[in-house]
């Protein structure tokens, strides 16, 4: 079952067994992406954002990086996300086909500070994360986003970032692959929005919906629990023309990592 495979990948895979080159580019992704996010705290994206956080009330678990306040992990994502996304540098994955860190790594911190993670977990949870995505995004092709008019930042962000969720807060595979089945009925995002603040939207609102996803996979809410497969499942419908058999995607999982080929494109100033 290509679900459970990919749940078994994210959940089993040791720490120690990421190369360490892998965990090296997963740091330098890190630091980009929340200079990034420190650059774009300013815009009235992040602003309003951060209003809607604090003013709608949420528990104060995590930072909210840049703002005089702190959030629970879902609404911290939500808004660390947008600021990451707001001036539109984070970095760009080809296979992805969008920017993964704007996603990846707000949850990642916000579960990571919730559960009292190390820092190598963070970013291993980070590096599988994005492992995830760029297979799902090979799976979905460039069609996915140029003919159907989807954001993969949102699209294939709230996938990748509900398996950062799952593997910090200790998932087994049926709940992860429970989480999935929540997150793909929460894919959106349409390229029709660029050029309005509802882009760097698109990044808070995948981080969010990954949160909730794990969290309520993980008290028992139920799931398709084989999303990547079978009828009407999430290549089916929101597939190109162009994209590759995904069970060939997974078995090209780690090999090599994708944080190393192609690795991530970071935007120069």
């Amino acid at each position: 079952m290509l679900t459970q495979k990919l749940a078994q990948f994210v959940l089993d895979t040791p720490t120690h067994a990421i190369p360490k080159n892998v965990i090296e580019s997963a740091r330098n992704a890190a630091i980009d992406t929340l200079g990034c996010a420190l650059a774009g705290i300013h815009e009235p994206t992040s602003q309003i954002a951060a209003r809607w956080s604090q003013q709608m009330g949420s528990k104060e678990q995590v930072g909210v990086w840049g703002h005089n306040f702190r959030a629970s992990p879902s609404e911290a994502a939500f808004v660390n996300a947008i600021s990451s996304h707001a001036l539109d540098f984070d970095d760009v994955s080809p296979s992805f086909r969008g920017h993964p860190s704007t996603s990846l790594f707000p949850v990642a911190m916000a579960v990571a500070e919730e559960t009292g993670a190390k820092g190598i977990d963070i970013l291993a949870a980070y590096a599988i994360g994005l492992e995830v995505g760029c297979k799902i995004g090979r799976g979905l092709g460039t069609q996915h986003a140029s003919k159907g008019g989807w954001h993969p930042t949102a699209t294939i962000g709230v996938l990748a970032a509900t398996a950062v969720a799952a593997r910090l807060w200790g998932l087994n595979a049926q709940a992860l692959s429970r989480a999935w089945g929540m997150a793909a009925s929460q894919m959106g995002g349409l390229s029709a929005n660029f050029g309005t603040m509802t882009k760097p939207f698109h990044a808070g609102h995948a981080a969010r919906c990954a949160v909730m996803s794990a969290w309520m996979a993980r008290e028992g809410y139920t799931a398709n629990e084989t999303i990547f497969e079978g009828k009407k499942n999430l290549f089916t419908t929101y597939a190109g023309e162009d994209g590759v058999d995904f069970s060939i995607a997974l078995d090209q999982l780690a090999s090599p990592w994708e944080l190393l080929d192609p690795g991530l494109l970071v935007k120069r100033v």
